[in-house]
């Protein structure tokens, strides 16, 4: 039987730890592929196998798995890593192992290209626009009605996303994300009103809900969670249907996927679909999946309750 689990990169807190841990209880050896394994003390502390490699070089990086692949065996392929889950997808696909779509992977991480998907199946129709310098941000903007959400369209962790009550805050906020030569484009998004929500999936199957707890505006900072998110179970459904309905949607029913919305008065709308799982140690990062019912919602669904 192979043995490795290789993982492209890691996060530096959270998951990628336990991404290891988990295949050593599985009977796995885990192997972190790295440009700088150093970056990740766990690597050092729990006695990690790693290599180091340009994984910026899809094709460095195949030949290396393929290697691995003929030399040892290789289990599956994934990383912890947001900016590595779709090299990752692309990998364990070019060896036939189990995966996500590496295109659909590829598409959701580009968040302009994520939202037009989405407007095309009719999911979810927030008002929005791509743009690649600052004064059609403004445009945009003004086109979609203050305040508005500015992002970058490929990131992790809300770091650049920033809400614009004014003109002035678009052109600045715009200038300063490219002013980073790796920023590229921007995506203007209506602000959508109401509380905040992500919903866990894994294998087209809704795990729970976690309410979030944000600090002060203008940043979107999470602060805390309550999982599972004390609703009312038709509210429950309803945004657990719209999670499911928007990442099949964009292609993605295998493995963990991390939905995050917001529930408006005219009920849910996206704010984008992560596919990957929730990030860091929120308590939704480590349920366990269910058995599901034929509607995607879990059998066990928890009752109402907090964890903070």
């Amino acid at each position: 039987m192979p043995r490795l689990l290789l993982f492209i990169e890691s996060n530096t807190s959270g998951t990628g730890r336990l991404f290891a841990q988990t295949a050593r209880a599985l009977g796995f050896e885990p192997v972190l592929i790295s440009r700088q394994p150093s970056r990740y003390p766990y690597v050092v502390e729990d006695a990690i196998r790693s290599i180091e490699a340009n994984t910026a070089d899809l094709t460095v990086l195949r030949s290396l798995v393929r290697q691995l692949a003929r030399s040892e065996g290789v289990a599956g392929i994934t990383s912890s890593s947001e900016y590595f889950i779709a090299t990752a997808a692309r990998l364990a696909a070019d060896l036939g192992l189990p995966g996500p779509d590496a295109d659909a992977v590829a598409a959701c991480r580009n968040k302009a290209t994520q939202r037009r998907r989405l407007d095309e199946a009719g999911v979810d129709r927030v008002r929005h626009a791509e743009v690649t310098d600052a004064a059609d941000a403004v445009q945009a903007a003004i086109g979609i009605g203050l305040p508005v959400v500015l992002k970058p369209v490929a990131g992790s962790g809300s770091v650049g996303v920033r809400l614009c009550a004014t003109v002035a805050e678009v052109a600045a906020h715009a200038r300063s994300l490219l002013a980073d030569p790796t920023c590229g484009a921007l995506l203007v998004e209506e602000a959508v009103k109401g509380d905040e929500y992500s919903v866990e999936i894994f294998h087209d199957a809704v795990i729970g809900v976690t309410r979030k707890h944000l600090g002060a505006l203008p940043h979107f900072v999470e602060m805390g969670h309550d999982f599972p998110a004390p609703l009312a179970s038709t509210a429950a459904d309803r945004i657990a249907g719209f999670a499911l309905a928007a990442t099949r949607a964009l292609g993605l029913t295998w493995g963990p996927l991390h939905v995050e919305l917001r529930l408006g008065e005219d009920g849910p709308h996206l704010m984008e679909v992560n596919p990957r799982l929730a990030g860091d140690s929120s308590p939704s990062s480590s349920a366990k999946p269910p058995a599901s019912t034929s509607s995607g919602r879990p059998s066990n669904w928890p009752s109402a309750g907090r964890r903070r």
